[in-house]
């Protein structure tokens, strides 16, 4: 769920669309200087500006993976789920699917896998976790999963969609998340305030292979300048939006905690609030009916329905929602179905 365009973004998009085009996506001044400012940021030494974070993940995979070796990811991970048809079907790479504490691989699983006789060329991590509610991989875990990648000599990734929650949520800098990795795809969208857009980075003979496969796959696109201006501009906003999303998802779980089972709900390590209804059944139903209510949600099955907090959410409005979410997803839980949509 997005917020509002700050300002400032909505500035820089208006100056960068009175400027000529560049139609070479390495000589336009607002991408190059996008790439350059977030692979500095990642502690990288490039990077590559696409249209989502989920073609900079399936770059990756088709450079570091290669067809017929095998990738090491959590079973939960966006890559083992969204990505999944992809990776298979695409790529022809194969998944060794492990469940990792709250989303997260760690170093004992990812040794025992690399020491096997056929082991991984690949190996995956995310940060934050989606599907674990937005989960912060564990400090250090990182560090030492990518020493046992290079005494194994495996390609390690993190999809870092989400990498500037994690950052925000442990006080640090993005590089301490990122610069151990050999790839790192991140969103601009989710937490950022950029309009679309998501960047790979990595060293640079590794880039320059991404920026290839990007125009053959159909990523070329142009000119896009101002969506890079507006990236850029968020890039230096985020941190204080970041921490404001953080804890409004901190009070929303504490209102629904007021007013639902507390087992339901899983605590927020980030801006996820994510909910397990005892009934699977009538999640799609619960979730209609909360938009009828004016609350957007997703579901992702198993019972779990995700609501994500944005920094242009009016905290005002947070006991509001969760009275919401409580009248409806309490029915959905005892019954197996979401009430009827209110009446307009």
């Amino acid at each position: 769920m997005l917020g509002a365009r700050s300002p400032a973004v909505i500035e820089a998009m208006c100056r960068a669309a009175g400027r000529p085009a560049e139609m070479d996506e390495r000589r336009d001044v607002e991408i190059r200087g996008l790439e350059e400012e977030v692979a500095a940021t990642l502690g990288q030494e490039d990077a590559a500006f696409l249209p989502t974070c989920t073609l900079a993940n399936q770059i990756a995979l088709r450079l570091a993976g290669r067809r017929g070796t095998t990738v090491l990811a959590d079973d939960q991970s966006h890559l083992a789920t969204t990505e999944r048809d992809a990776v298979g079907k695409l790529q022809q790479v194969g998944l060794r699917l492990v469940p990792g504490a709250h989303g997260h691989l760690s170093p004992d699983q990812v040794a025992a896998a690399l020491a096997a006789p056929d082991r991984p060329a690949l190996v995956w991590l995310e940060n934050t976790h989606n599907l674990a509610g937005g989960s912060v991989m564990p400090p250090g875990w990182q560090a030492q999963i990518a020493r046992l990648c290079r005494d194994a000599g495996a390609h390690l990734h993190l999809d870092g969609a989400r990498i500037w929650n994690a950052a925000v949520a442990l006080e640090v800098a993005p590089a301490a998340l990122a610069e151990d990795a050999d790839s790192v795809s991140v969103s601009l969208n989710k937490a950022m305030d950029a309009p679309l857009g998501a960047v790979l980075a990595g060293q640079a003979c590794f880039v320059r292979e991404a920026a290839t496969l990007r125009r053959r796959l159909g990523g070329q696109w142009r000119p896009v300048g101002l969506l890079a201006a507006a990236a850029r501009v968020a890039l230096h906003e985020h941190p204080a939006r970041i921490a404001r999303s953080h804890r409004l998802a901190r009070r929303l779980a504490d209102f629904l905690g007021q007013r639902m089972p507390p087992r339901h709900i899983v605590p927020p390590e980030t801006n996820i609030v994510m909910i397990r209804l005892a009934h699977r059944a009538g999640t799609d139903a619960a979730i209609a009916a909360l938009r009828d209510r004016g609350v957007a949600a997703l579901g992702f099955g198993g019972g779990r329905i995700r609501l994500v907090l944005h920094s242009g959410i009016d905290e005002g409005r947070l006991e509001a929602v969760a009275e919401a979410v409580a009248a409806v997803l309490g029915v959905a839980d005892r019954c197996g179905e979401a009430p009827a949509p209110a009446a307009t």
